[in-house]
């Protein structure tokens, strides 16, 4: 699991009341202050969203179709001020148009 290899799913999971499926993008490195990780965190949040919209979810996974769409950045360390932007901008440009939720876990025993 790495931000390194961008068109790899990391973790893919369907919620305990079968309602939802997650596509966990897992990270234990540091953010450094100077964003330099930010460009990984983008091209892997593309490829999650692209493989969740264009319907390779749902082919790879038939159980996941019909239902919702979460994509959970899961890391040890808190995100950066310059990786929170993208967030921010990734889920009001890419997700939310394609009705995917994104979420932040992050801190110790993410």
């Amino acid at each position: 699991m790495s931000l390194e290899d961008p068109d790899v799913i990391d973790l893919v999971s369907l919620s305990a009341d079968g309602k939802a499926v997650a596509l966990h993008i897992v990270t234990t490195d540091p953010w450094p202050a100077s964003g330099e990780r930010t460009s990984l965190l983008q091209a892997k949040l593309k490829s999650y969203v692209a493989f969740a919209a264009d319907g390779q979810l749902a082919r790879q996974y038939p159980e996941a179709r019909g239902k919702k769409v979460l994509i959970e950045i899961r890391s040890v360390h808190p995100l950066g001020a310059m990786e929170e932007k993208l967030v921010e901008a990734a889920r009001e440009q890419w997700c939310t148009p394609e009705n995917i939720a994104l979420v932040v876990s992050a801190g110790p025993g993410r």
